[in-house]
């Protein structure tokens, strides 16, 4: 909390030095201070964030942990106009969703791929972290050719 910054003005019926049976001395203290709803800055600051940060990955990431903010600081940046600086930071943490579509489309174009080949074309695709094939059987090292006998399972992103 600061204390805000007050201006004392004096003033007296009677100059000083003056012989008076009564004076009224007058006092006003004028006082500025800005003030802002910090609830409502950090609230606005993370509607922002996550307005912009949709935009800028696109719809295929989503928010997966409510968004975090923190107040850093505050300046007066404008003392006539009464305006203040806020700087906030705020965080979230964003996954790839894949969609029962893409999904498909991914495991037709590993339908017949060796095994090798496939997983390092998963491994360069965004939104993936790390990736592994299963084949059933010892000496199989190429995927089906049926895109249908391919499984693809999505990890679920761990928020805690």
């Amino acid at each position: 909390m600061t204390i805000p910054a007050c201006t004392p003005t004096i003033s007296a019926d009677h100059p000083v030095g003056s012989r008076t049976a009564q004076v009224t001395v007058t006092v006003v203290v004028t006082c500025h201070d800005e003030v802002y709803d910090r609830q409502a800055a950090l609230r606005l600051a993370a509607i922002s964030f996550t307005q912009e940060t949709t935009t800028a990955l696109g719809a295929s990431y989503t928010l997966v942990v409510q968004a975090t903010t923190a107040l850093l600081g505050v300046a007066v940046t404008n003392v006539k106009r009464g305006t203040l600086t806020l700087s906030i930071e705020v965080g979230g943490m964003w996954v790839y969703q894949w969609s029962p579509a893409r999904l498909e489309a991914l495991a037709k174009r590993i339908a017949g791929v060796p095994k090798q080949a496939a997983l390092a074309l998963l491994q360069s695709l965004e939104g993936v972290q790390s990736a592994s094939i299963h084949l059933a059987g010892s000496e199989k090292t190429t995927l089906p050719t049926d895109p249908n006998r391919i499984i693809i399972s999505v990890a679920s992103a761990r928020t805690g």
